[in-house]
């Protein structure tokens, strides 16, 4: 019932707002040409009142396509924005599947896309791929796939650029060479026995986190906090870039 009534209150606007285009159209051509009536033969003024009426008609033309290319670009950015927010949630029905890897991983990908297209909404992916790395359960000693997954993405592209919380998180035995998680909340991570080769960890507060075996090759660790770190056993340490950070009871041996 109501969408009728719309409907019939719509076709009722349409067709006031064309009576009275019809009637400027027919009606101000005379107006216009009125004042000079005495100065021009019947001809004239016929010739007058048809250019006056032609000029009318393509300027409403003109307007009413600029509104319809309005409404155009209107319909698209709702669309798009609809379009965004279906995508968006299939992402993170996607990553709470408990069932399937390979749905997961999908939905991790889709985020980084859409965070690729959104300026807007990175900070709050970057917060749900966060949270997906902390809650996860390992079935063994190691990171599951999907969480090597989600933590390559928040260390690459636009993700990188923002500060990914992940404390606590089980992190070891993943590769992580050449990620970039600058100013990350990694403290109380398990990092044992990965691969952190040339990845970037400036400013990263790594308050007990756990780093045995871990491959810190060309790491870059400037200004980062390293207090309580437990480093033992780690490879490579040595030739980390270590400037400016805090290392109080940080244990190599």
């Amino acid at each position: 019932m109501k969408i009728a009534l719309r409907l019939i209150t719509a076709l009722i606007l349409i067709a006031a707002f064309l009576s009275l285009i019809s009637a400027l159209v027919w009606l101000l051509p005379n107006l216009l040409v009125d004042p000079y009536r005495s100065q021009m033969t019947a001809v004239e003024r016929a010739k007058a009142t048809s250019d006056a009426r032609t000029s009318l008609v393509a300027l409403f033309a003109g307007l009413a396509a600029f509104a319809g290319l309005i409404f155009s670009a209107r319909s698209y950015l709702v669309n798009r924005s609809s379009s965004y927010a279906d995508r968006y949630g299939r992402a993170v029905t996607q990553l709470a599947d408990e069932t399937h890897l390979g749905v997961r991983l999908g939905g991790i990908y889709a985020l980084e896309s859409l965070a690729a297209e959104s300026r807007r909404d990175r900070s709050t992916i970057a917060a749900v791929l966060s949270a997906f790395v902390r809650t996860s359960k390992p079935t063994d000693e190691n990171a599951e796939p999907d969480v090597q997954a989600a933590v390559c993405v928040l260390g690459r592209g636009q993700l990188s650029k923002e500060a990914a919380d992940l404390r606590g998180a089980n992190l070891a035995g993943l590769i992580l060479s050449k990620v970039s998680l600058r100013g990350a909340d990694l403290r109380d991570v398990d990092l044992g026995m990965s691969d952190l080769r040339m990845a970037s960890l400036d400013k990263c507060d790594l308050t007990g986190a756990d780093l045995r075996g871990a491959n810190l090759e060309q790491c870059s660790l400037r200004g980062a906090i390293l207090s309580k770190v437990d480093a033992r056993g780690s490879i490579a340490i040595a030739d980390a870039n270590l400037t400016d950070a805090v290392t109080t009871d940080l244990r190599l041996s």
